[in-house]
């Protein structure tokens, strides 16, 4: 059985034997073999060559691949629903709403690519990702703040150290959420650029 789609083709795989059942009612359902080391590195190898080329694709040409994908998978909604609630045991509702989720997530992400790029359409900065419900959701931590302010009830507002003790609570606040969700050290742009993660200090304030 074909397994393996390396450099445009479907192939059997080499390594060991593969068995998926249903955990709901123990049926197999799928069966084959894993990619051996050899397979593995002729894959990456030519997902390196084939890189340069897309890289060097117009925005247009790959947004339009993207949207097809989407499109795709709108099509073939219910297949795929069926496919993921035998793999998963998961009840046909849930499985419905994974393959919706993977329809939308094409549009978030071509918003999210528009809004890193510098396209933007939240009127307040604070409102980061308002067309997406799940980061919403992810990021409400930071928006809601310190609810009850108990680390500054004691401080004048008018003085400095108010203003510190302020910052000190949303640096805590996104380091908290990035450090735990994300497995970003983005404290550390706080004072300047990130030497290793992706975090400008401009982005951290």
């Amino acid at each position: 059985m074909a397994t393996q789609f390396i450099n445009g083709s479907w192939l059997s795989g080499s390594g060991e034997q593969l068995n998926k059942n249903n955990p709901a009612t123990g049926i197999l359902i799928w069966q084959g073999q894993a990619a051996d080391a050899q397979q593995v590195d002729a894959a990456v190898r030519a997902a390196r060559a084939a890189f340069k080329g897309w890289a060097r694709t117009a925005l247009d040409e790959r947004l339009a691949v993207i949207r097809r994908f989407g499109e795709l998978l709108n099509s073939n909604k219910a297949a795929l629903a069926e496919i993921i609630a035998k793999e998963t045991g998961k009840p046909m509702w849930e499985a419905q709403t994974e393959v919706t989720t993977m329809v939308n997530k094409v549009e978030i992400s071509i918003k999210a690519y528009n809004e890193r790029t510098g396209e933007r359409s939240a009127a307040m900065g604070d409102a980061l990702y308002p067309h997406d419900p799940q980061a919403t959701i992810a990021l409400g931590f930071l928006a809601a703040g310190p609810w009850d302010e108990s680390s500054l009830r004691d401080i004048r507002e008018d003085t400095l150290d108010r203003q510190i003790a302020r910052y000190l609570d949303r640096d805590d606040m996104l380091a908290s959420v990035l450090n735990n969700f994300a497995s970003l050290t983005v404290q550390c742009a706080r004072c300047h650029d990130h030497k290793f993660d992706p975090i400008p200090q401009a982005d951290y304030y």
